[in-house]
């Protein structure tokens, strides 16, 4: 079984309309819809913003359904002055860049009980969405995403944390999914679709314009994995 998982019902409501349901069921204030999507059995959900809650509804959705997969998937905004919106961007790895245990020893968002501050995502899962996105003719990049309990909104904040840790997408749940699936055993991968720009217009009010938008370009990606993993 595949599990998926949105942030916003915009990032995952169209996978749920196009999916041959089965169950649904409400936990802790998520709804677990399972059924089939393609070729697949996938059990989907909308999490919420913030680490906590897609920390939550990950480890539900591990414990109740036993996914092999987990994919992330939702829109992202841009660290990088080259990428632009709708860009599909798929997670080499994720920091949790305010995570800071540094006093005690630690390396900058190097989060207790793991060796290092980046949480690598599958290879195999993340070669899957390069060639979706390469065949449905979208611009794809690899890349390391920060995640952090913060909608970050201005160009200097953006770059700050493009400088510290070399990423170029930041987003509120990736990092804390990441971790809940490495601490369980469970294969993992995120694809966020730009939604606003590194530099240039309010990140806010780019982000509100291109919501619906990116989110279906992610949403086309996956609907194209789960038709031929």
């Amino acid at each position: 079984m595949i599990g998926i998982i949105g942030a916003l019902e915009e990032e995952v409501v169209m996978l749920k309309h196009d999916m041959k349901i089965k169950n649904s069921v409400l936990i802790a204030g998520c709804e677990y819809i399972s059924g089939v999507l393609g070729n697949q059995d996938i059990v989907i959900t909308r999490c919420g913003m913030g680490k906590v809650n897609a920390a939550s509804c990950t480890s539900t959705m591990i414990d109740r359904y036993s996914p092999d997969i987990i994919i992330n998937t939702g829109v992202g905004g841009s660290l990088d002055d080259n990428l632009n919106v709708f860009d599909i961007m798929i997670a080499k790895d994720v920091v949790q860049y305010d995570y800071d245990i540094v006093p005690l020893g630690y390396q900058p968002a190097q989060v207790d009980r793991f060796d290092s501050p980046y949480f690598v995502c599958d290879e195999k899962i993340s070669a899957a969405i390069k060639k979706s996105t390469e065949k449905l003719g979208y611009t794809s990049h690899y890349a390391r995403f920060a995640t952090g309990d913060r909608f970050i909104n201005l160009s200097e904040d953006k770059r700050r944390l493009s400088e510290v840790f070399g990423a170029k997408v930041c987003d509120m749940e990736t990092g804390a999914i990441a971790q809940v699936c490495a601490l369980h055993g469970v294969r993992f991968a995120s694809i966020r679709s730009i939604s606003d720009s590194a530099s240039g217009e309010d990140g806010a009010i780019q982000f509100q314009k291109f919501l619906k938008l990116a989110s279906l370009h992610a949403v086309l990606v996956i609907k194209d994995i789960l038709n031929n993993m």
